[in-house]
């Protein structure tokens, strides 16, 4: 079965609406999952009552030892899981599980986002009150990007995910404003590669900064052509 309705969460979607299960679990095509990925998803739901959500660890997969300046960014800052399970009751649906009842009480993906659909999901559950928990047991391997033009597609399509996100907050009237605040330099992450980069060297620390500066200003620019009217990237 196909789904002919582009981007990820209308894909999901259909897999929900076809499956029959009491339990749902969701990755990535390109993600490889531990031969007890299902396994240790059910047994951690059901020893622990209170949580009908589970997001499970992303270990990256590197194409060689050494690290391409698009992996180190990566190394530091991509599938943080176990932080947005703690600050915001969200997963990233590369590796989640939930109950079927949770989509029955607060709905499918949002298909018109084309990124941050599993944050937007993520948000009405836990405001539902579906408590979600972290499995580090629950683990799938996914692929680093390995150079920046793949970070690049990836900040616009989230950029443009963001902005159909926040258009009902912001509006037009309030891009410029939006842009030149996204555009502050990001000193928390100077603080995010420090802790999450130990083993990394000076220049590779310089490196992952300046990427992801770069970055940020890419996804800015492209939430502010967004809210003026552009379509938002799908690639």
């Amino acid at each position: 079965m196909t789904e002919k309705k582009p981007g990820s969460y209308a894909a999901r979607n259909k897999g929900i609406l076809l499956s029959g299960g009491e339990i749902l679990g969701f990755t990535d095509s390109d993600c490889i999952p531990d031969k007890n990925w299902i396994k240790n998803a059910v047994e951690y739901l059901e020893a622990n009552d209170p949580h009908s959500r589970v997001a499970g660890r992303i270990d990256l997969i590197y194409k060689s030892a050494k690290l391409t300046p698009g992996e180190l960014y990566e190394k530091v800052y991509a599938f943080n899981q176990y932080q947005y399970v703690k600050k915001d009751g969200t997963g990233v649906t590369a590796n989640m599980f939930a109950y079927r009842y949770v989509f029955d009480s607060v709905g499918l993906f949002n298909e018109e986002l084309l990124s941050g659909g599993d944050y937007e999901w993520g948000i009405r559950a836990r405001n539902a009150g579906f408590d979600i928990g972290y499995g580090n047991e629950v683990i799938i391997r996914h692929p680093a990007r390995s150079s920046v033009t793949e970070l690049v597609r990836k900040a616009k399509r989230v950029g443009g995910g963001q902005a159909l996100f926040t258009y009902r907050l912001s509006g037009k009237a309030m891009a410029i404003l939006y842009l030149l605040n996204n555009l502050r330099p990001p000193l928390r992450s100077f603080r995010m590669v420090y802790k999450r980069g130990r083993d990394l060297s000076v220049p590779q620390k310089l490196t992952v900064l300046y990427i992801h500066y770069y970055l940020s200003v890419v996804t800015a620019w492209e939430k502010f052509k967004v809210r003026l009217g552009k379509l938002p990237n799908r690639a």
